[in-house]
C-alpha cells in the first residue's frame, strides 16, 4: 500500500478523492525510479510531465484522460528520447481543467 506521505483526501466513505491533488512521489530521492501519485475528484484530461530545473519539459507521462480517483504513474528517470538524465531536481508538473500543481523530484545517480 502506499506509504502515508502520498495520502489524498478522499470522501467519508473512502472513495473518490474529493479534491484534485498531486500527493507527491514515492521514493524521493529515488534511483532508478520514483511513484508519482495524483488525485481526480472526477474524470478529466490530464498532463503530468517532469521539468527540468530551468523549467523544460524532460518526459511526458500523461497527456490524456483520466478516471476519477487515485492515479500512479511511473517515472523511470529518462527523458522522452530514452536519455538517462543526470542527477539533480526535477519537477512533476500535473494540470488540467480542475487545477495545476508542482512537486519536486530528487533524482540520486
Amino acid at each position: 500500500s502506499a506509504p502515508a506521505a502520498i495520502s489524498g483526501a478522499a470522501d467519508a466513505a473512502g472513495g473518490v478523492p474529493t479534491r484534485f491533488a498531486l500527493c507527491g512521489a514515492w521514493p524521493n530521492p529515488f534511483n532508478p525510479s520514483t511513484q508519482i501519485a495524483f488525485d481526480l475528484p472526477a474524470a478529466t484530461h490530464v498532463k503530468l510531465v517532469v521539468m527540468d530545473a530551468r523549467g523544460r519539459v524532460v518526459r511526458t507521462l500523461v497527456d490524456g484522460s483520466r478516471d476519477a480517483g487515485r492515479s500512479v504513474e511511473i517515472w523511470d528517470g529518462l527523458s522522452d528520447a530514452g536519455q538517462a538524465m543526470p542527477s539533480g531536481v526535477y519537477f512533476a508538473h500535473l494540470s488540467s481543467a480542475v487545477g495545476i500543481e508542482t512537486k519536486k523530484l530528487v533524482l540520486v545517480r
